[in-house]
């Protein structure tokens, strides 16, 4: 697909998303351990050969340019690697009497009971319950605990 036979707006969308990709793929990886300098070079790397069949002449300057010697053209592209998509935490939002008191990060595979020790526990939520009898506890797995109370 060159960009002459794509229409303007999803050659400028697939850039974009691109460019997002790469952004948040840069992001979290310095967040997680420091490897700026060698993530940013990988992930330039399977940007340009993404966006290869669409700017053929500029990303094979930009591929010699980063030191490769054979075509961007011959490159393979990245395989999609399944393992790196699960997650071991999420967050879960804490509501009582139907409004968000809290959010706790917990692991994906936390028991109820669990959660509901440590909703309880968390001080923002104690002293909306403080004093009042909780009736009911709710949990929807992987994204709220909710907390009835009454007088």
């Amino acid at each position: 697909m060159r960009p002459s036979t794509t229409p303007s707006k999803k050659w400028e969308m697939i850039l974009r998303y691109l460019v997002s990709i790469r952004n948040l793929l840069a992001h979290d990886l310095v967040n997680e351990n420091g490897k700026a300098a060698v993530f940013r070079a990988l992930s330039t790397r399977h940007s340009l050969v993404l966006l290869a069949p669409f700017a053929p002449h500029i990303t094979e300057e930009l591929w010699h340019e980063m030191g490769n010697t054979d075509s961007i053209h011959l490159t393979l592209w990245p395989v999609f690697d399944s393992t790196k998509t699960v997650k071991s935490e999420t967050t879960i939002a804490i509501q009582v009497n139907g409004k968000v008191r809290d959010t706790v990060v917990v692991s994906v595979d936390i028991e109820e009971e669990e959660l509901k020790k440590m909703a309880l526990a968390c001080p923002a939520v104690a002293k909306w319950i403080d004093g009042k009898e909780v009736k009911k506890v709710i949990v929807v797995k992987g994204k709220l605990l909710s907390i009835v109370v009454g007088d």
